[in-house]
């Protein structure tokens, strides 16, 4: 791993220990609410490619980190929520409505950052994501289970390519890639593999990013 890699896995852990405090200082137990969430392996590999993306496009350093962060809430949210239809089916309900706080407080802090970051301008396009990964959970079907990655990180990537203002037919290749990613982190969690160096791989070898 060369040193400007280290320094990114650097980050990413440390935008993760930030959304960690906050669940810490205000949420009891958080780690027992997705089996994931305390160690955030997931949300640290999105945070890589956020990252590795954004500093291709030239977007400027604090923005980067700040929509990175924000990403990470609106999937943590979103995940949380998710959980909470598998444990109603299992007849969990008892679990649910405190699920159903964390998630919101993830969203809540979601727009905390953005307007502190001054990206408001951006809140139109995170909120159809949102209602975009909602409606893909209410239709899902086994035949297309990554579809709602698939949307996360398209219109994820969508979002810093507007920001690094690329023109139109860029912008759709960004989602189109984002959507490549998604499916490819959704495939190695699913095995078991880290993937670490060939995500790396996939995304210096893009067409779009170069």
């Amino acid at each position: 791993m060369s040193v400007a890699e280290r320094e990114l896995h650097k980050v990413a852990a440390e935008i993760t220990e930030v959304i960690a405090k906050k669940l810490r200082s205000n949420v009891e137990q958080y780690g027992e609410i997705l089996p994931e969430i305390k160690e955030m392996s997931a949300v640290k590999k999105r945070i890589l490619v956020w990252l590795i993306v954004g500093q291709k496009l030239g977007i400027e350093w604090t923005k980067l980190l700040k929509l990175a962060e924000i990403f990470s809430y609106i999937y943590l949210a979103h995940e949380i929520h998710r959980q909470i239809g598998e444990e109603e089916y299992h007849g969990e309900r008892q679990k649910t409505q405190y699920q159903v706080l964390v998630g919101d407080f993830m969203y809540g802090n979601f727009f905390l950052e953005l307007a502190n970051a001054g990206l408001l301008q951006y809140l139109s396009s995170l909120a159809r994501l949102i209602l975009d990964l909602n409606e893909a959970a209410l239709i899902y079907s086994v035949e297309d289970k990554y579809k709602e990655e698939r949307i996360f990180m398209g219109q994820s990537l969508a979002i810093l390519g507007d920001l690094a203002n690329v023109p139109k037919d860029t912008l759709q290749e960004l989602i189109t890639f984002g959507e490549k990613i998604g499916e490819f982190l959704c495939n190695i969690e699913d095995e078991g593999f880290d993937g670490l160096i060939k995500l790396q791989e996939i995304i210096d070898k893009s067409n779009v990013l170069s």
